[in-house]
């Protein structure tokens, strides 16, 4: 069994190239030991780096919350630019890296819904509830129709969908979301914690920390006024459509009836060719 931290037989493959030997040497090589530590020793000494430390996982975990993990939401990319920063600091790369980018992710997630929940007001943050079916009694799942409305595709608004489309508006901003609710942080977050709660059933949202519940309910709500803002003017700025044009009349025009008659390229192979004159025929030679 391949362990976490033994090389790919491709890489094992091009190492063995540049170095100069079989490289089915590696196959009875000792992954643990004295010998292995003695041998990585030997090549953080060559590269000049140190060995990763539990101090360079909470500092690594602090600098992707601070500079990356906010806006970046793909864990490969984390991962590179993690593995960059190792490289960077002449650390040796750590062996579990998963680790760390939960540690970065979930620090995030705190900060954010730390900031997001502080700009509610106590109003709000309880409609929000009630949109979960969350209400002073606890929980009423046949209050989460509007829910289920507001996550549905939008589609494309049409003149005879605009009264729907401004009532659902008026019922979102009727949850008393404030201006500038996600100011000062990336679109890309507000855009996956938003997909997040478009898929999440009422019962998950409804166990979930109720900063965590707040700020998915209030970044789908944020999100979705602005799609319904958007679809209305696009309605109102559309050109209206005229009355039908008529059908054009065709003009009667006469054309001339291409000549069918078959005409020949070529001469009869009785003929002679032009300029020689006819051979006789046979009653003539005698």
């Amino acid at each position: 069994m391949r362990r976490e931290w033994e090389p790919e037989d491709l890489v094992a493959n091009c190492v063995a190239r540049q170095v100069g030997v079989d490289p089915g040497e590696l196959a009875g090589y000792e992954w643990s030991g004295r010998t292995f530590e003695y041998h990585r020793a030997q090549i953080r000494r060559a590269l000049g780096s140190r060995r990763f430390t539990g101090d360079d996982e909470a500092k690594l975990a602090g600098w992707l919350a601070d500079e990356v993990a906010a806006a970046e939401t793909s864990d490969d990319r984390l991962r590179a630019a993690l593995l960059a920063r190792c490289r960077a600091e002449r650390v040796e790369p750590p062996a579990r890296v998963d680790r760390i980018l939960g540690a970065a992710r979930a620090a995030v997630a705190d900060r954010f819904t730390t900031a997001v929940v502080a700009r509610l007001t106590s109003e709000t943050a309880a409609r929000l509830d009630a949109l979960a079916g969350i209400g002073r009694d606890g929980a009423d799942p046949g209050s989460t129709g509007w829910l289920a409305e507001l996550r549905a595709d939008p589609g494309k608004v049409g003149r005879d969908t605009v009264a729907g489309e401004l009532a659902k508006l008026a019922r979102v901003r009727a949850l008393g979301l404030p201006v500038g609710l996600f100011a000062g942080w990336p679109d890309t977050l507000e855009a996956a914690w938003r997909a997040r709660a478009a898929v999440e059933y009422p019962s998950d949202l409804r166990e979930h920390p109720r900063p965590v519940r707040l700020t998915l309910l209030a970044a789908l709500a944020w999100v979705r006024q602005g799609e319904l803002v958007d679809g209305l003017v696009e309605t109102q700025t559309r050109p209206a459509p005229g009355p039908p044009r008529p059908r054009s009349v065709r003009s009667r025009r006469t054309h001339r009836r291409p000549d069918r008659r078959r005409v020949r390229r070529h001469p009869p192979h009785h003929l002679p060719p032009p300029g020689q004159a006819r051979p006789a025929a046979h009653d003539d030679q005698l």
